[in-house]
């Protein structure tokens, strides 16, 4: 709901001393963490800190990618801003794997040192960053002196851009679906499913930072695997994500541990490949000048949708069980995605009527 004006409000206000100044707070809020675990505060404590930890982290993201899209020439865009999230999903999945590990010998403080001490790292890099040239900085904040925009405003402009509108759609759906499974099933799987102990996520924290990393070496090698000839129609993605689908049945209905492994492997593999290739298509596609306000509402809706996911594939798994649950959630997804092109049509359809009574 804020990522609009936050994003409008990092467009005009970008610099490293407002990034290194989001990861100070960042560290004081993994100390805040640790502290409610530490000393068994209220749940409702540990859930506000976490809460800004989030709004932090989408913060963070948006400055580095405006940052980027400021000093990166067009042609290098797309390259260097899937180099940018292959460090952010393989940090996801080596802290879990790290969280598993250190858990199992040490405390909760262990976990907040590290982590405030690779805060401390990223701050210090981040200020020794060369400033972006002030022509570049001044013609931005000149650009954007305007009213702050609603979030509607934001997804008005990225939906009137048919392109970018499909990778957005695309980003989104594809998070919710494929993310919002390996975070329920993550731990899960290992732990009730298979009965082998928190020691068994760190197995498919792996098996996902392997897919990860095979996803991107797909996008960097053999990129043009995934282009799609026809921009506004994401072929090639569906039918990656149809293999993704099966992956994720698979991997909660397999019986045997190797295979559910390996069918999680997959998941994450073939969801890198969608997911990566069409954020890196819509940061290339974003207008300069917006590109925070575009990157900050695209990770707030794509977040706000796994996270509903999330919570129907526990719920569903709660009370039918993983295989029908997922079978279940697949198929509201797959409802939602033609209601969704049916009102798009509808809504182009109306407009086109008013635009021939006007004339």
């Amino acid at each position: 709901m804020v990522g609009a004006k936050l994003g409008h409000w990092v467009d005009q206000k970008i610099s490293k001393w407002l990034i290194a100044r989001n990861e100070l707070i960042s560290v004081i809020s993994t100390l805040l963490c640790a502290v409610c675990i530490q000393y068994h505060l209220p749940m409702v404590i540990l859930c506000v800190v976490l809460a800004l930890r989030s709004i932090l982290m989408f913060v963070s993201r948006s400055a580095a990618t405006k940052w980027l899209k400021l000093i990166t020439p067009p042609a290098q865009q797309s390259k260097r801003f899937k180099i940018f999230y292959l460090g952010f999903f393989l940090s996801t999945a080596v802290s879990g794997l790290m969280a598993a590990v250190v858990l199992k010998f040490g405390s909760i403080w262990a976990i907040a040192i590290i982590d405030s001490g690779s805060y401390v790292l990223g701050t210090l890099l981040y200020l020794g960053l060369k400033p972006v040239q002030n022509d570049i900085e001044l013609q931005t904040q000149a650009f954007d002196t305007g009213p702050q925009p609603t979030l509607y405003q934001t997804l008005s402009h990225i939906f009137s851009l048919p392109a970018v509108k499909t990778s957005f759609l695309v980003v989104c759906f594809s998070q919710a679906i494929f993310q919002g499974a390996y975070s329920a099933f993550v731990s899960y799987l290992p732990i009730q499913a298979f009965r082998i102990g928190v020691e068994g996520v760190g197995a498919f924290q792996l098996a996902a930072s392997i897919g990860i990393t095979g996803g991107f070496l797909i996008n960097w090698l053999a990129s043009n695997l995934l282009t799609e000839k026809n921009p506004v129609k994401p072929t090639r993605a569906k039918v990656v994500s149809m293999i993704a689908v099966a992956c994720l049945i698979a991997c909660v209905s397999c019986v045997s541990l190797p295979l559910s492994l390996l069918s999680f492997f997959g998941l994450n593999l073939t969801y890198e490949c969608v997911w990566l290739h069409h954020n890196s298509e819509f940061f290339r596609g974003s207008p300069k000048h917006y590109a925070a306000r575009y990157q900050f509402t695209i990770s707030a809706c794509a977040a706000f949708m796994m996270a509903a996911a999330t919570l129907a594939y526990s719920v569903a798994t709660e009370y039918v069980g993983p295989t029908s649950g997922v079978t279940a959630v697949l198929i509201a997804a797959f409802l939602l995605v033609a209601l969704s092109k049916l009102l798009t049509r509808l809504g182009v359809s109306l407009n086109s009527v008013r635009s021939e009574e006007q004339v």
